[in-house]
């Protein structure tokens, strides 16, 4: 079968946690081995709830917090204010890499520049936008095109 590239986004929620100024992203299943192409950043202004139905961080915590992202080994991506990730601040345009890279989110973080900010029970919520090759179910089949 045909394959074409389909863009996919995962939402990624990252726990808040009082106790902590330094808040792991994680190991996303979905993501390993894949090229990203952008990140979002979601406000609580925008988005109140997350598809889990957790709240969002509060205003002051997302202005407090930065994005580390590592990709092959580095901090590419190093405190960067999350607000520069926001879509609402940048004309509903995404935050694009050069170009599409593996991300290592065992290893990347939201830093918080005060963690007093912090509500336990909300959360940050990136989207990350990938491509993928999938099926085309629109081609026509083998058994179709021998006929």
């Amino acid at each position: 079968m045909k394959k074409i590239k389909t863009r996919n986004i995962e939402y990624v929620e990252v726990a808040c946690d009082t106790a902590k100024d330094k808040l792991k992203i994680g190991d996303i299943e979905v993501l390993r081995g894949k090229k990203v192409k952008s990140v979002t950043a979601f406000r609580v202004d925008n988005v109140t709830k997350s598809p889990d139905g957790n709240a969002l961080a509060n205003a002051n915590a997302f202005k407090c917090a930065y994005l580390k992202l590592r990709i092959k080994g580095k901090d590419r991506i190093n405190e960067a204010p999350l607000s520069d990730f926001d879509s609402t601040l940048q004309n509903g345009k995404r935050w694009t890499m050069p170009e599409a890279v593996e991300l290592d989110l065992t290893n990347s973080y939201i830093t918080l520049g005060d963690k007093a900010t912090q509500v336990n029970g909300e959360v940050f919520l990136l989207n990350f936008e990938f491509d993928e090759l999938a099926d085309d179910i629109n081609a026509p089949s083998k058994e179709a095109t021998k006929k």
